[in-house]
């Protein structure tokens, strides 16, 4: 068995895309995405399953997978997880933001910042992107926040 030393994690889509994924900072990415295969000379997209060159499948995680078969290539990432710098995430909208106020990642495209390792500690703190929202009112009695 080969270990994958990076935090890789590979996304399979209902119609057998592999999207491969590194994170690139600490936090949480999420189950299922959209599938992020675009066709190519090698493999193209099946026209029913695609749309503007991208596949249309939902991708599941594969959980960050720490070893795979010596018989299978090791795996390249196309997208790398990531925290938005304050620009960034003044721009995202309302959903986002919460979800990277909750410690969740953003994707994109390779850039070639260095991975974290899965032998890293998992334990990370969240930047301050904005003041907490105010305490909501009692609501049937009960305060949520």
């Amino acid at each position: 068995m080969k270990v994958i030393k990076e935090k890789m994690n590979i996304y399979i889509c209902e119609h057998g895309c592999h999207n491969i994924t590194v994170n690139v900072d600490k936090g949480v990415t999420p189950f299922m995405m959209k599938c992020l295969r675009e066709g190519d000379a090698k493999r193209p997209l099946d026209k029913s399953k695609s749309k503007n060159g991208v596949c249309v499948g939902m991708a599941k995680s594969c959980m960050y997978p720490e070893r795979i078969n010596d018989a299978q290539d090791y795996p390249v990432a196309k997208h790398e997880w990531y925290r938005p710098d304050n620009q960034e995430y003044s721009a995202l909208n309302n959903a986002e933001k919460d979800h990277v106020r909750n410690g969740g990642l953003l994707i994109r495209k390779i850039t070639g910042k260095k991975p974290i390792l899965h032998s890293e500690n998992n334990h990370y703190s969240l930047p301050e992107y904005e003041a907490l929202p105010k305490p909501m009112s009692n609501v049937f009695g009960k305060r949520f926040f």
